[in-house]
């Protein structure tokens, strides 16, 4: 079959599939090459790999009373919750269960026990958490120990240890960041200098493993002893592995369709894997996944480096892990595993089916027409449910607001499937009007009779109402030389977001704005005891982080990184337990050495501390605050700047003479009910003087101004007022399109205008930043977000003002 199947859509003609086909690059991934075939490279095959056997011997709580025990061995490929494979353990032993299985040398098992029940019961952390995965390597025979902690319903650990260690290169002595930690059923990442610390575990001997997670380094596995109320130390050294490159080559089966864009997706995150919990129990995202290109005689190739000794798991696919990826003839999923040999090799490839079964061997065509609103530098995106939604898959532009998606599986061997569209992968957000929300059940994924095709027009996008808007004129602006015309990205950022900040860095560029604000993410995961770290569902990694900030620059942009974690939470948490504020603090000062650790390694320009995360922190003593400004200064040379937000105007923090310069996060705006344009001017100008006009004379430092200002009514107090109380921009970041908001885009803009007029009158502010800035789409609802609404016509005219630059 080829694309000329395709073209009974009387729409297309297959000069206008091809050429627009061979210029794909989605998400910033590689080209797919059609005119220009790639020679086929010489062809080798590794040697097969021969077994280790592993014995699982695992001791469960004593109110282990009925049902069987089983080890399951996950796939993150396919969906941790998805592909499993299931092992009857045998019992040997009150309360103990024990399991010998076979695995190929090298690999790297993902592992979890269950208790079979009509449902069955994944076993829990310390933290009551069901376990994500547990990890052994199989190098030689081993005993792996393990303790279950708890069964859904049982109680927690009464006594418990703690892990604490650092992991660093064996060679240059270097701290190893972002490698996997896994123990006791608990996860968790190495800081930039290579620490990390394990809560909570249960006394007795366990299984240690450290994994890279880019391969950059040879797995780590150790067994530890945990002593009941003490602290073991660990000191590891990773041995770094050599490159080689792996060129693999793939024969699509019978029924695939010629030129259509093909993908590798596997355990590591250059191939996609997020190491996150992700929307139906997937982790792979193909937007990070590199496309491979065609060869002449059909096949495909993609050429991979990757160090020597790493268990690669991957598959090929038409979209994700789960959806329209390979399967085996027999109907089951497909995930083939390489142990990366220490040399040079080309793999083949054959898929033997993209089909479930035989009725699946016709695809559906999917075409979705655009409404003209589109946003040209948007792509849509097509989201699938099983049971579930599951994250959204990129597909293929046809030009002219047309695009294409082919269906293989699983049709319905798994039952029914409903599908549905939306921008930039961000859907339950940015979907088709028709569909929208997180709680739509989408339209039905089947074809008119006789038809292989489904033909879907997007009348209206949820959150995206064209409008008119004339920017004001701007006739007395004074150019600045040194203003900071800031964005400030949203945080808590999802990874379906991360693969479009370079396309929101050239929005934002396109802004005229010459500084962007990145807020690094931890996340509270305990309160017993407290603790902040890396969440992969809501932070960045340091990879990514380094990369992000080497875009933004290439594109302008300043950059200044603000740790940011939930305030709401500490709060909460403190307010339960008053006496672990210094622990709190603790927790905060170790986030702060890692951020700016990143902000040295990535040449950041400025690292910004404070803000409401620290408002529950600020009676920690003054000596404690100065010592880790002191400790930031050793690690990173660029600006420091300290946040303020307005309840902390009166009684700034006495160590800001340590900080270059002071960020004030505005809220209680003045409302826009006035007559005439020149009273909210003045209001907002009076505004200015009573809140900041000492503050800048009493610190003499530069002074940035931030608002996060909703486009939405009713407005009070820095809220906006709703029947489920007063919600706050912050609030309104991620949930500016709940149904019973009024979005109100003209007041943004009118109040960005008066603030505009307000500063540019008054010298002493160095710089303005619009907050809350989405990091994927364009959005017309109630969030603070300016992104594609009138107040970003009047953010541009005024940057553009204020560097004197030319439209």
């Amino acid at each position: 079959m080829t694309l000329r199947s395709l073209l009974k859509h009387p729409r297309l003609t297959l000069h206008f599939v091809l050429s627009l086909l061979a210029s794909i690059s989605l998400s910033g991934c590689q080209a797919l090459t059609i005119f220009q075939p790639t020679p086929a490279p010489s062809t080798s095959t590794p040697a097969s790999v021969p077994l280790v056997p592993l014995t699982f011997q695992v001791t469960v709580p004593s109110a282990t009373s009925s049902g069987d025990v089983i080890l399951e061995v996950v796939d993150e490929v396919t969906g941790i919750a998805l592909n499993s494979q299931r092992y009857k353990m045998q019992p040997a032993g009150e309360q103990r269960y024990t399991l010998e299985l076979g695995f190929p040398v090298g690999s790297v098992v993902r592992y979890r026990y269950l208790r079979q029940e009509i449902i069955p019961q994944v076993e829990r952390n310390p933290y009551g958490q069901p376990v994500r995965y547990r990890l052994a390597v199989a190098r030689a025979p081993a005993i792996i120990e393990d303790h279950v902690v708890a069964w859904q319903g049982s109680g927690p650990v009464i006594e418990s240890g703690r892990l604490v260690g650092q992991v660093f290169d064996a060679t240059t002595r270097a701290p190893v960041a972002d490698a996997l930690v896994c123990m006791a059923g608990i996860q968790t990442f190495t800081t930039s200098d290579g620490s990390f610390t394990l809560e909570n575990l249960p006394p007795g001997k366990h299984n240690l493993v450290i994994l890279p997670t880019e391969g950059s380094y040879h797995v780590f596995q150790q067994e530890a002893v945990i002593a009941p109320n003490a602290l073991t130390p660990a000191q590891i050294a990773l041995q770094p592995a050599r490159l080689v490159n792996l060129t693999f080559v793939v024969q699509p089966p019978t029924e695939h369709i010629r030129g259509l864009p093909l993908r590798i997706v596997g355990n590591l995150r250059s191939l996609g894997n997020t190491f996150a919990d992700l929307e139906g129990g997937l982790s792979v995202l193909p937007s990070r996944a590199p496309l491979l290109s065609l060869l002449d005689d059909g096949r495909y190739t993609f050429t991979l480096s990757l160090p020597e000794g790493t268990d690669l798991r991957y598959k090929y696919t038409l979209g994700d892990g789960f959806w329209n990826a390979e399967h085996a003839l027999d109907g089951s999923f497909k995930v083939r595993q390489l142990i990366v040999p220490d040399h040079d090799t080309t793999i083949n490839d054959q898929i033997e089916t993209w089909a479930m079964d035989d009725s699946e061997r016709n695809p559906l065509t999917l075409y979705i027409k655009a409404p003209p609103e589109t946003p040209a530098d948007e792509r849509i995106s097509i989201q699938f449910r099983l049971y579930t939604w599951t994250p959204a898959i990129p597909m293929w532009p046809l030009g002219n607001q047309q695009w294409l998606y082919v269906f293989y599986s699983p049709q319905h061997a798994l039952g029914e499937v409903s599908y549905r569209v939306c921008r930039n992968e961000q859907c339950g957000l940015a979907d088709d009007l028709a569909t929208a929300g997180s709680t739509a059940s989408g339209l039905p994924l089947i074809s008119s009779e006789g038809s292989n095709t489904i033909t879907h027009q997007v009348e209206k996008w949820n959150n995206l109402t064209p409008w008119s808007f004339t920017p004001p004129s701007i006739e007395s602006a004074t150019p600045r030389s040194s203003f900071v015309a800031a964005v400030e990205v949203a945080p808590h950022l999802s990874p379906l977001a991360l693969p479009h900040l370079p396309a929101t860095f050239m929005s934002i560029r396109e802004l005229n704005a010459n500084w962007i604000i990145l807020s690094p993410t931890w996340s509270l995961t305990s309160t017993t005891p407290p603790r902040l770290e890396y969440v992969p569902t809501n932070g960045i990694s340091s990879a990514d982080l380094n990369a992000l900030v080497s875009n933004a620059q290439q594109q302008g942009l300043s950059v200044a990184l603000y740790p940011r974690t939930n305030p709401f939470a500490l709060t909460q948490a403190l307010s339960d337990n008053p006496n672990s504020i210094e622990t709190w603090f603790s927790e905060y000062r170790r986030f702060i050495l890692h951020v700016a650790d990143k902000a040295a390694q990535s040449r950041a320009q400025a690292l910004i501390l404070g803000g409401p995360e620290t408002e529950p922190l600020l009676s920690i003593h003054e000596a404690d605050w100065r010592d880790l400004i002191t400790a930031i200064r050793q690690k990173f040379t660029g600006q420091l700047i300290w946040t303020i937000t307005e309840h902390q105007l009166e009684t700034p923090p006495a160590w800001l003479d340590q900080v270059d310069g002071v960020y004030v996060l505005l809220s209680s705006l003045p409302n826009d009910g006035f007559p005439d344009e020149s009273q909210l001017n003045e209001a907002m100008g009076n505004y200015l003087d009573a809140s900041l006009s000492s503050l800048s004379q009493q610190l003499g430092k530069p002074l940035w101004v931030g608002i996060d200002y909703p486009s939405a009514q009713p407005i009070q107090d820095g809220c906006v007022v709703h029947q489920e109380g007063c919600l706050s921009s912050e609030h309104l970041i991620w949930n500016g399109s709940l149904p019973s908001l009024s979005p109100d885009l003209d007041r943004q803009a009118r109040i960005y205008q008066a603030i505009a007029v307000a500063i540019n009158a008054r010298p002493w502010i160095s710089g303005f930043t619009t907050r809350g800035y989405h990091p994927a789409v364009n959005l017309t609802d109630a969030s603070p977000s300016v992104r594609g609404k009138p107040a970003a016509a009047v953010l541009s005219a005024w940057f553009r003002a204020w560097k004197n630059a030319s439209p």
